[in-house]
């Protein structure tokens, strides 16, 4: 620990508003210890809370397990060590986890999120967001007649804050200035994107667009859009796309789809008459329906009136290729040199095209950001970035800037704690430069000595310990919850579910909370639900996405869930701890994972395959008893669908379950394992002893007592095919066989599969040692058996009617491959859908499931 500088005589400063002190470990248990620590060191010591916060921001490694409490008052300093000490919640207490790695991505949003006097604050507070506005004021002066500061001070005579052509340059200019603060205290984008109007910050941002031409795009583009004021409007719809086409069609030539948001919302745009009556529609349905407060109607034909004064004001406009990697909001894809430049004629056509900001999140997850910061003075875009990760099944951290009339420097400064306990690299001494701050001796780390590691059961990570502390006692411990007796259990997830609610809604106590209200009547809207989930996710370790919230609306029965994720785990089943080295399971597994991520891919997969040479097998007269046949969905729609999981690690039936949903009418769907998985388990001998075991799980189940057939995923397609050859040998036999985007087996592992293996570990999550299960070194050889299995293996012409479901899309610059090449038409009827490899079965799930149920329905 650094020694505390002689005491000086401090000359008097303005510090942070509010006064940040951070806190670390390496675990949970170790940060509550961290704050009982600090907390005692302050009821003995003296201490100033400027130098206390400024010491723990500046002079610390920051750990994964992070916390920041604010206060202005020591009082409200150690109040919220406390509530830290004793794993409760409250307000001024933020905490989250460092996980994982990734760089950020800012999304400029559209219009939407302005509100009067939404940067009056910073303009009198922050001289950085301050001198950015003047730049702007002084680029956008010769193209008004009026002032921009004026305008955003609400002083006399400046005209009306609602004109179109006043308040769009006035947001892009509070974006761009927004955008210098993050950068001011180190938060620096990777890559951005915007929506609609937010797409010139983000050119901006890019270096694609100078500040004068960004200011001219908006003034020009905004005065154009004067003469359609009137005319139009535009309504945020809660529904998928599909769905919301469907209802707008009511409205032929009158309405249409402006942009779509996210996997759940569009927006709808066109004839004002006939939004209202959208919106009346709405209310019957349920429908979650809102006016987006504007008067015309962008992205609809009514702009195509504005073309020619668009183009020729807009002529001067010059376009620098992007410094950053920069996706259009318009198409949803990077911005190639290809594509031209960011010039007048790309400012009209993303007025005229609806937004695809659906498309443009989910290429930043596909290309692995995972933290993403919305830029704004209110986050109009976070819950569509939330709602467009939970359904591609990604975890990601989605950040806002301000609030609707929350526009300070504390707001400010609790956006950038925010993102500081996600992992995002803040510097913290840009917070407390000029503030007279001096380095004091704190306390140092505080280490548990229990040793930990994680264990899947139940698709709940239980955390285990062994040593002589208390076991994995400590703020949200999962083990010990789910030790508890079910009705402690609940009670315990009742009182943390109300305190954060409390937290987040600043009621003063967990128990001021009506447990039986609805999250709605207690005054919850899509941001503060998504910072619910953000600190019961971190408290507990249970990932809770934002549709959890929706389906169980109460204290009580979002308690209920949660204890149901913990129902199942068997604690007499966890393993002690061995007191000798690393399993050699471990040791492949991390060998893999090193080949794989050091771009050798073969001899990684070589390592896996030698390993699955030294396991046990079985023959074909020998039965496996680890293949479980589950249903999964049930329905009265015909052909059963049994679907074989892909033998792959960590293996997983995910694809399936997200499919089973996504079917337009219910069917049976089953899923059935390959052998060899699991700790103990032989491995097939050879490709004759792998089908007859599969037939004789197969047919030991209710699954075959009505027509059924045979679906793979992937590798699982292997599966599905040859089983398929031998039960039309030896019966029953399958009416029809559905490939999910199913390649061969290679050989060789050339550079194509190797970037394959890697994009593969990474949205797996295995790169990360924290998330790799236990067993996962048998899963790896297993998966080394099968390649062994397979690498032959070419489909054979099959009695039933066989379907190709191939991915359109190449993933991460891997050729997609040509279907043909892979099995020829003779073969199989293949139909392109929209996603790739990851895609399809995620974010695209619906029109897969699409292709799937209509194929077979042309059976009947």
């Amino acid at each position: 620990e650094p020694a505390a500088t002689p005491a000086e005589p401090r000359t008097p400063a303005a510090g942070p508003p509010v006064l940040p002190w951070l806190l670390s470990a390496t675990t949970p248990d170790a940060l509550a210890a961290q704050a009982r620590a600090l907390l005692d060191h302050l009821s003995t010591t003296a201490t100033d809370p400027l130098d206390a916060a400024h010491s723990l921001a500046t002079t610390r490694t920051h750990l994964r397990h992070r916390a920041v409490i604010f206060g202005t008052t020591p009082e409200d300093l150690a109040g919220g060590l406390a509530v830290l000490a004793d794993g409760a919640a409250a307000a001024n207490v933020i905490t989250g986890s460092a996980d994982g790695a990734g760089e950020v991505a800012f999304l400029f949003p559209g219009q939407g999120g302005h509100w009067r006097n939404m940067a009056g604050s910073l303009l009198a507070s922050s001289q950085v967001f301050g001198d950015k506005l003047i730049e702007c004021d002084e680029a956008l002066g010769p193209l008004v007649d009026w002032s921009l500061i004026d305008v955003l001070r609400s002083a006399p005579g400046a005209p009306p804050f609602e004109r179109v052509d006043v308040v769009q340059p006035a947001y892009l200019a509070v974006l761009i200035s927004l955008t210098e603060l993050w950068r001011h205290h180190g938060v620096t984008p990777a890559a951005v994107t915007g929506h609609s109007q937010g797409e010139i910050a983000a050119a901006w941002a890019a270096g694609a667009l100078s500040l004068p031409d960004a200011m001219r795009v908006a003034a020009l583009r905004s005065r154009a859009l004067t003469r359609l004021s009137g005319r139009g409007g535009m309504v945020s719809v809660g529904l998928p796309e599909a769905a919301a086409r469907e209802l707008v069609a009511r409205w032929p030539d009158r309405l249409g789809i402006g942009a779509v948001n996210s996997p759940r919302s569009v927006v709808v745009t066109g004839d004002p008459a006939a939004l209202t009556e959208l919106l009346a529609e709405c209310t019957t349905r349920n429908v979650r329906a809102q006016r987006v407060p504007v008067d015309y109607a962008s992205h609809s034909p009514q702009v195509e009136r504005i073309r020619e004064e668009l183009r020729t004001a807009l002529a001067t406009v010059t376009a620098e290729a992007a410094v950053l990697p920069f996706v259009s909001g318009a198409t949803g894809r990077w911005l190639s040199p290809g594509e031209g430049r960011l010039d007048g004629d790309y400012w009209y056509r993303s007025l005229r095209a609806p937004v695809r900001f659906d498309a443009a999140v989910s290429t930043l997850l596909d290309a692995g950001y995972r933290r993403f910061v919305e830029v704004g003075p209110h986050p109009v875009l976070a819950p569509a970035v939330r709602e467009t990760a939970d359904h591609g099944g990604v975890a990601a951290a989605v950040l806002g800037t301000l609030r609707r009339d929350d526009g300070g420097p504390d707001r400010f400064l609790r956006s950038l704690a925010e993102a500081h306990v996600t992992g995002v690299r803040v510097d913290w001494a840009a917070v407390f430069a000029g503030a007279g701050a001096r380095r004091i001796a704190l306390p140092g780390y505080v280490f548990t000595r229990d040793r930990y590691w994680l264990d899947r059961q139940g698709g709940v990570e239980v955390v285990t310990a062994s040593g002589t502390g208390p076991p994995d006692g400590g703020r949200g411990s999962l083990r010990r919850m789910a030790a508890m007796s079910e009705v402690d259990r609940q009670a315990a997830l009742a009182r943390l579910v109300g305190g954060h609610v409390a937290a987040v809604l600043r009621y003063p106590a967990a128990d001021a909370v009506p447990a039986d209200d609805t999250f709605r009547d207690l005054g919850f809207e899509s941001l503060t639900a998504m910072e619910l989930c953000h600190r019961i996710t971190a408290a507990t370790g249970i990932t809770l996405q934002l549709r959890d919230v929706l389906n169980y609306p109460t204290v009580t029965e979002l308690a209920e869930f949660l204890a149901g994720r913990l129902t199942g785990i068997d604690l007499d089943a966890v393993p002690e701890e061995p007191d000798a080295g690393p399993a050699p399971a471990d040791s492949l597994v991390a060998l893999y994972v090193a080949g794989v991520e050091d771009g050798r891919g073969g001899d990684a997969m070589q390592l896996a395959r030698v390993a699955s040479r030294l396991r046990p097998t079985f023959d074909a007269g020998t039965s496996a008893d680890s293949i479980t046949v589950t249903r999964v969905a049930s329905g009265t729609a015909g052909p059963a669908l049994v679907c074989l999981v892909p033998p792959v690690a960590p293996v997983t039936d995910l694809a399936y379950t997200m499919l089973a949903p996504a079917l337009p009418e219910a069917r049976d769907l089953w899923t059935m394992g390959a052998p060899g998985f699991h700790a103990g388990e032989p491995l097939p001998a050879d490709l004759p002893a792998l089908l007859a075991t599969l037939r004789r799980a197969l047919t030991s189940t209710a699954a075959v007592e009505r027509p059924f057939a045979l679906a793979g995923y992937s590798s699982g397609g292997w599966l599905a095919h040859s089983l398929a050859g031998y039960l039309e040998t030896h019966g029953p036999a399958p009416a029809a066989v559905v490939l999910l985007d199913t390649y061969l087996p290679m050989s060789e592992v050339d550079e194509r599969r190797a970037r394959f293996m890697r994009e593969q570990l990474r949205r797996l999550g295995l790169a990360s040692p924290e998330s790799r299960s236990a067993g996962l070194g048998d899963q790896i050889s297993a998966m080394g058996g099968y390649v062994d299995l397979f690498a032959s293996w070419r489909p054979a012409r099959l009695t039933a009617p066989t379907l190709l479901v191939r991915a359109s899309e190449s993933l991460s610059g891997l050729p997609a491959g040509r279907a043909e090449d892979q099995f020829p038409p003779e073969l199989c009827t293949v139909v392109n859908v929209p996603g790739h490899h990851f895609s399809l079965i995620s974010r695209h799930t619906e029109t897969t499931a699409r292709a799937v149920h209509d194929w077979l329905s042309e059976l009947r």
